[in-house]
């Protein structure tokens, strides 16, 4: 397969996904998966705060503590971006301070 070959088949396939949204837009969903989809956002950022604490040895103090601080943020705001900003910003820090 040729490079040409790969990225014109993975084009195609993306281009599916999206006409499917547009397609199905008029599509009713049940309220079970509405709540249950209400879920995802949390529950992916979650996995990617897990990946990301747990993978270096050498850095997890500082991402334990840059958690807890964004679990903190998000606890007083509600706010899913702001725990994510709050999170980065308090990771930074710590890195350039130790």
């Amino acid at each position: 397969m040729t490079t040409l070959v790969i990225v014109v088949v993975m084009a195609g396939c993306v281009f599916a996904v999206r006409l499917s949204g547009f397609i199905a837009a008029k599509a009713t969903i049940p309220a079970a998966w509405e709540r249950t989809l209400g879920y995802v956002p949390i529950a992916t950022l979650t996995a990617l705060v897990v990946a990301s604490v747990s993978g270096r040895s050498n850095e997890m103090s500082l991402g334990i503590v840059a958690v807890g601080l964004a679990a903190g943020i998000s606890y007083l705001t509600r706010k899913t971006w702001a725990c994510i900003v709050g999170g980065m910003l308090v990771y930074w820090l710590l890195q350039f301070v130790a």
